[in-house]
């Protein structure tokens, strides 16, 4: 870390940025983590990434640079500025998955895995599981509303619909249980030493 003067005279740090990373086998999601970032600069070559910006108070100056796995096409590379930092979608120059994102085996501090973004080659894609939400969960504007969630749920889960026939159990064909009707065994007393 170092520290420079501005003319005002307060003192200026740089640091690394905290990012966040995930890939696909087409592209890597790169967030640079700095909320209110001011002047945001983000630049692509064949292998590596350089990002700069300053927070929002001016007073940290943010550099970092990855040198990645593989080649990427700068061409097809995009960044902007959203929420919290400052969201890049790198495009890889071949169609697969890398072991990790940097050339070197090195753990780098300011790096953590985004898994929310990730996925894995095995995966299925999320519009083949659960009809269209993502990430496998209903679509429940195509429900309806009131009733009909509940409805909609019941069949879901293999029950059917009460009171239709969907094979829900009939209630009174359950045993009665009352834990009431139990003994409760006594407490025994222990002979103090």
């Amino acid at each position: 870390m170092t520290a420079d003067v501005k003319s005002n005279g307060d003192a200026q740090s740089t640091r690394p940025a905290p990012t966040m990373w995930a890939q696909r086998p087409q592209v890597v999601y790169l967030t640079f983590k700095v909320d209110g970032c001011k002047n945001p600069k983000v630049t692509f070559n064949n292998n590596k990434v350089e990002f700069s910006g300053e927070d929002s108070t001016k007073k940290i100056v943010y550099q970092n640079n990855l040198e990645f796995f593989e080649e990427i096409d700068p061409e097809q590379s995009v960044w902007s500025t959203k929420g919290m930092g400052v969201e890049c979608t790198i495009a890889k120059k071949l169609n697969e998955t890398w072991p990790r994102l940097t050339k070197e085996k090195t753990k780098i501090h300011w790096l953590k895995v985004d898994f929310g973004k990730w996925k894995d080659e095995d995966d299925t894609d999320d519009e083949e599981v659960g009809g269209g939400g993502g990430g496998g969960e209903p679509d429940l504007s195509q429900v309806g509303g009131g009733g009909a969630l509940f409805f909609w749920m019941m069949a879901q889960m293999g029950g059917g619909i009460p009171g239709m026939g969907g094979g829900m159990p009939d209630m009174a064909d359950l045993p009665e249980v009352d834990s009431d009707d139990e003994d409760i065994p006594e407490l025994e007393e222990t002979e103090e030493a």
